[in-house]
C-alpha cells in the first residue's frame, strides 16, 4: 500500500495524524509504515526528516507520555518507512511532529545547491 505523501501537498506542514499500518523490528530499532506522512524520506541528495510521534489515546487525545522518536525515514516501493526507537502496535493513531528547525535548514540547503 502506497503511503500518502503529505509533504508534496504542503512542504511547510509541521504536523499530521496517521494510522500505523505495519511495525517491523530493524536491529535495535523498529520500522513503522503509516497510511500518510509529512516526514520527508532520504533521497535525491536530501537527508531525511526527524521528529516524534505522540501516541493517541482511545479518546483521540495525543499523549506526551507516549512519545516515540523518529530518527530516519526511507521510501521503498512507494511506502514511507519511519525508523523509530520503540514498537507501535498496528492500528494505533499517532500525531506526528517534525523537527521543523532541521526540516527548514535541509530545505534551504537543498534549494541552495
Amino acid at each position: 500500500m502506497a503511503t500518502v505523501k503529505l509533504y508534496y501537498e504542503d512542504p511547510y506542514r509541521k504536523e499530521m495524524e496517521a494510522t500505523v499500518l505495519a511495525c517491523e523490528p530493524d536491529g535495535k530499532n523498529f520500522r513503522i509504515l503509516l497510511d500518510e506522512t509529512c516526514f520527508y524520506p532520504e533521497g535525491g541528495g536530501q537527508a531525511a526528516d526527524h521528529g516524534k510521534f505522540l501516541l493517541k489515546s482511545e479518546t483521540g487525545a495525543a499523549d506526551a507520555a507516549g512519545t516515540v522518536n523518529v530518527t530516519d525515514v526511507h521510501e521503498k516501493a512507494g511506502e514511507i518507512w519511519h525508523t523509530v526507537d520503540q514498537a507501535i502496535p498496528v492500528g494505533t493513531r499517532v500525531h506526528g511532529i517534525l523537527d521543523w528547525e532541521r526540516r527548514f535548514d535541509l530545505m534551504q540547503q537543498h534549494s541552495g545547491e
